[in-house]
């Protein structure tokens, strides 16, 4: 699959979270990570929608922890990379954000689950919207 690097519509307000213009390279090793679930929360109260053909494309987990780190949301018309300004594990949850952008995923799957370990959420802050992604990608945990 060949994909291109483009700015994100909807998110380019939120400039300092996403990289539009400069077109890093995707990493040789970026586990891909489908999303299960989105919603779209309003002030007037949040809904289901449809996820369509957006993805993850994610660096392994053992290099995931720097400030520095980027990761692309992707679909059908290409990527767009997001610069983490700041990540950290407590060792149960590795989470990583930047402004108005928040990503975490499970590393063990703690007291039986759920979650299970891969398992993450998404979201990102529109004004005073919020969306929210969903999804599952053990893989991330394994691809070192």
């Amino acid at each position: 699959m060949s994909l291109s690097i483009r700015p994100f519509g909807v998110l380019m307000s939120a400039a300092a979270v996403l990289a539009p213009f400069a077109a890093p390279a995707q990493p040789q090793d970026a586990v891909l990570c489908a999303y299960e679930s989105k919603q779209v929360c309003t002030p007037d109260g949040c809904r289901d929608d449809d996820v369509g053909d957006a993805f993850l494309l994610v660096p392994p987990f053992g290099s995931r922890f720097r400030p520095t780190e980027q990761f692309f949301r992707c679909d059908s018309r290409g990527c767009t990379a997001v610069s983490v300004s700041r990540a950290f594990s407590t060792g149960v949850f590795g989470t990583f954000t930047a402004p108005a952008y928040s990503l975490r995923f499970a590393e063990i799957t703690p007291f039986g689950g759920p979650p299970a370990a891969g398992d993450f959420v998404e979201t990102a802050a529109i004004g005073l919207n919020l969306i929210i992604y969903r999804g599952s990608c053990p893989e991330v945990l394994s691809a070192q």
